[in-house]
This record gives structure tokens, sequence and C-alpha cells, in this order.
């Protein structure tokens, strides 16, 4: 992340992958290719489920790693929306400690309309539904 106070960095790359070998879904979004340090991942599995260790282990759940491995976490969004070229995650305090991003974060698209399309359904593929961040 670039260190700001608002955890913003510019996204211009969105890439996703499907590995069946993992069973994993997998969004990551980035500054650039030159960048790799400024990136988010979202994960979660393809089929959506679970299994009695990831339970066990509270894993049952998205996973969220940013920069270069420098914080992972599962779960943590209280909410998401994607507004005028903007992406705003609100994180709970303990993601935001371990992801090392604000709570509230705000992430400009410097992405096509289509990319910026794909992104929304791959976010609520991962996180849910857009929900009303207040």
């Amino acid at each position: 992340m670039d260190g700001t106070e608002s955890g913003h960095f510019l996204v211009g790359l969105i890439g996703i992958d499907e590995s069946h070998d993992t069973n994993t879904f997998n969004l990551g979004i980035a500054e650039s290719i030159d960048q790799p340090e400024s990136f988010i991942a979202f994960m979660c599995p393809l089929d959506g489920q679970y299994d009695e260790q990831d339970v066990q282990l509270g894993m049952d759940t998205y996973c969220i790693v940013t920069g270069e491995q420098v914080g992972t976490y599962y779960g943590g969004v209280l909410a998401w929306r994607i507004e005028t070229g903007l992406l705003h995650l609100a994180l709970t305090e303990e993601a935001s400690n371990e992801l090392r991003l604000p709570r509230q974060s705000t992430f400009s698209l410097e992405v096509g309309k289509d990319d910026i399309a794909l992104l929304n359904t791959a976010l609520e593929r991962v996180l849910g539904r857009q929900t009303i961040i207040g």
C-alpha cells in the first residue's frame, strides 16, 4: 500500500482466476504489473464449500491478502460498494490492522467500464452483494 491515510491506490489492473486444482476463485486488483506491492487479492472456494478444518480454524469465509504477503485475513469486510470509478471497502478494526489498510479504504478504478463490471461481479461472488457504507 502507499502509506497514505486513505489507503488509496490507483487500480489499473484487475485479474480473475479459477483454480480447479485448489478449488479457489481468485480476484486480484493492483496498481500495475510494475507495482507488485500495491495489490489486494480476494479468494474463496470455487464451490462455496468449506471443510471441517476450515470451520475449526475460523477460515470458513473468504480470504484477503495485501501487498507482497504483507497481511492475510479471513473475512473482515463490513461493507463495500463501487461508485463513480471508486471502490470503497469498510473493514473491521482487526482486518484493518492485519491487512495494514485503513478501516475506510478507497481505491480509484483506472480501468474501463467492462473491467469495473467484471470487478463488481467478482466481488459479489467473494463478498456478497454491495452494501451501504455509512
